[in-house]
């Protein structure tokens, strides 16, 4: 929108230890001409909250506003990821940076059939694991202690995916992984 961006910058001119700006954003269907709910916010961005979300949450590319030093501080995208490269790239910048939301929406993003959204699934598994990975060997004094829960979530949510496409003895697979990395 118009003026996103002007709204971003007095935020972060307002909130001297914010150093990430994130808008709410509107979601819009193009096949079914309808908007979407967006998703909801994390309650705070902290880098464990981010990770744990596997990046199901109200952060889009397109919301976000930072510093260039801190992005060129953080490496930027990895762009070896074929997707998640920006989930990757929020837990790095909570890690460096306070983040703040500004609850208007400030983005409209537009579903489409052939989207990178829609082929994602596919991916979601590489994707997801290996930005675990990193996080766990980028700082484990923070991951390492929960990282049970972390891989318990990662194969629920993963046996959930699995269970929508009716790969059912996939899913199955996974929901045991879940149980095993950390019953609860």
């Amino acid at each position: 929108h118009p003026e996103k961006l002007e709204k971003c910058v007095e935020v972060l001119l307002a909130s001297p230890k914010a150093r990430v700006v994130i808008s709410d954003y509107r979601l819009y269907d193009d096949e079914r001409k309808k908007e979407l709910s967006s998703p909801k916010p994390l309650k705070f961005y902290s880098p464990l909250m981010i990770l744990l979300s596997f990046n199901e949450m109200n952060l889009n590319t397109s919301t976000v506003v930072t510093y260039k030093a801190l992005l060129d501080a953080v490496g930027g995208f990895d762009e070896r990821f074929p997707r998640g490269e920006d989930w990757d790239l929020w837990i790095r910048l909570a890690e460096n940076a306070e983040f703040v939301f500004l609850d208007e929406p400030l983005v409209t993003t537009h579903i489409r059939p052939v989207s990178q959204t829609k082929r994602f699934e596919d991916e979601w598994s590489f994707v997801v694991k290996s930005c675990i990975d990193k996080a766990l060997a980028r700082r484990p004094e923070l991951y390492y202690p929960l990282r049970k829960i972390i891989f318990s979530k990662y194969h629920l949510k993963y046996g959930m995916l699995l269970y929508s496409r009716m790969e059912i003895a996939r899913a199955r697979d996974e929901f045991f992984l879940s149980l095993q990395d950390a019953f609860t």
